[in-house]
Parts: structure tokens; C-alpha cells; sequence
């Protein structure tokens, strides 16, 4: 980032203002200093990415935060309308550490966003938001792969919104991040997102757990339609015949 961010001139919007009293709260129990490396959705609201009034978590990297630092922050947290572990590292796998996380994300470079008294923000790059938030949406058809379901659609307009701000085209991604991708449906999710929206994608999940269930079924010898996979294909059936 070019400049810090005045935390202060967002006081109102629900996250700083939490942060702003947490950071009064470590003041007033003499707690020692916390360091949060931000990703997700507070980075972007720091990156003019997102609107910085919007409510969601502070998702960081590194050690989760100490009890008793935690206990302050959900208490903050409810009073101000946000949930409980508003600040958390859930993004990493339970046990791992920052370095695990590289491991499977590729190198991570943050930059000072923001420094009070008692909390110190570093805000991830914005080319490694992007890689980010790739991952997650490739991790999340995966999953879909194997019977899941798919609950990363706010990732879709993160992606576009971080590519245009970045001027990256879209259909460059999936070379852009080749080491990263696994799943073949990633950058045609996207790109179906782009023109159909939500129900583009949800039209895409249920084909993928449609292909699931086929597979399973067949693999056991007596695949038997479900009422899930009825509802699928009836759905089908009536845009074919209202396209007639």
C-alpha cells in the first residue's frame, strides 16, 4: 500500500469500530501488543475492494489470538452486532502454522495497513488476494466433486472485482495460477459467474453432484435416481422445453 490507512476516519463502519474499542480494551488490561496478518474480506475493505461497512470476519494468518485477548473480542464483537471470533485464523488448517500455510497458498507479502497503540494491521497484496481467493473457489469444486456443497459465492465477485482493479483478464487465470489449480471446472465457474450469475453456478454444482452421484451409484453396481437427482433433471427438462 502506498500510504497507512486512517483507521479512525472509519470509526463508524462496524469492523473498525470494533477494532478501535478492542484496541482501548488491551490499553485498559495493560494486555501485550497483537500482530494480525489480514486476508479475506477485511483485507479487501482495506484495499477500497469491498465497502468498508459491510459485516463479516477478520480472517488472519499466524497464531490465533490469546484467550484472554479472544474473550475481550467477542464481547466487543456481540455488543457491536458481529459474531463471536469476529477476529480468527480459521482460514488455516487446524495445527498448522503460517509456514504450512505458505506451503499450500505459494509466498504471501504484506504491508502495514494500520497501527494502534495496541494492535498492529499488515494487509496482504493484493496479487496474492487474487491467488487466494482462487484457491478457495477451486478448493470449494473439489469438494463439490466428492458430494459436497458449494458456499463460496461471495469468492466469484471478490475474484472479478480484484482482476479489474488489478486489469487482469479473467481467462489468463487459469495460466496465472496453474500451480495452484486443480479442479478443470475453476475458470469456467468463473467465467459462468461473469455471465450468468448466481444461478449459473448453482446450475454447475448440481451437474457436478448429479456426475457424483452417477459415479456412485455405478460403482456400486445399481445406480438408482434419488429424489435430489429427479429434481435436477425434471428442472432440466422445463428450460428445454420453455426454450422450444
Amino acid at each position: 500500500m502506498e500510504s497507512k490507512l486512517n483507521i479512525h476516519d472509519y470509526k463508524d463502519a462496524p469492523l473498525f469500530k470494533s477494532i478501535i474499542e478492542l484496541n482501548q480494551a488491551m490499553i485498559d488490561a495493560d494486555k501485550d501488543p497483537i500482530t494480525l496478518n489480514v486476508v479475506g474480506g477485511f483485507a479487501l475493505m482495506i484495499h477500497d475492494i469491498r465497502n468498508k461497512n459491510e459485516f463479516t470476519d477478520i480472517d488472519f494468518v499466524g497464531n490465533r489470538l490469546p484467550d484472554d485477548i479472544e474473550k475481550i473480542s467477542d464481547q466487543i464483537g456481540v455488543k457491536n452486532g458481529l459474531e463471536k471470533r469476529w477476529i480468527n485464523n480459521d482460514i488455516m488448517l487446524s495445527g498448522s502454522n503460517f509456514d504450512d500455510f505458505v506451503l499450500s497458498t505459494g509466498e504471501l507479502h504484506f504491508a502495514q495497513a494500520f497501527d494502534l497503540e495496541k494492535i498492529k494491521v499488515n494487509v496482504l497484496d493484493t496479487q496474492d488476494l487474487l491467488r487466494l481467493k482462487v484457491i478457495a473457489i477451486d478448493t470449494a469444486l473439489s469438494a463439490v466433486d466428492f458430494g459436497g456443497d458449494f458456499t463460496r459465492m461471495k469468492d466469484f465477485r471478490d475474484v472479478i472485482n480484484i482482476s479489474k482493479k488489478l486489469g487482469v483478464d479473467i481467462d489468463s487465470l487459469g495460466e496465472r495460477f496453474k500451480d495452484n489449480i486443480v479442479n478443470i471446472n475453476t475458470v469456467p465457474a468463473i467465467q459462468t459467474y461473469i455471465e450468468l450469475g448466481p444461478s449459473g453456478i448453482k446450475e454447475m454444482v448440481d451437474r457436478m453432484q448429479y456426475e457424483f452421484q452417477k459415479m456412485k451409484f455405478e460403482s456400486k453396481g445399481e445406480y438408482k435416481r434419488t429424489s435430489f437427482i429427479d429434481d435436477v433433471i425434471n428442472k432440466a427438462i422445463q428450460r428445454a422445453n420453455e426454450e422450444r
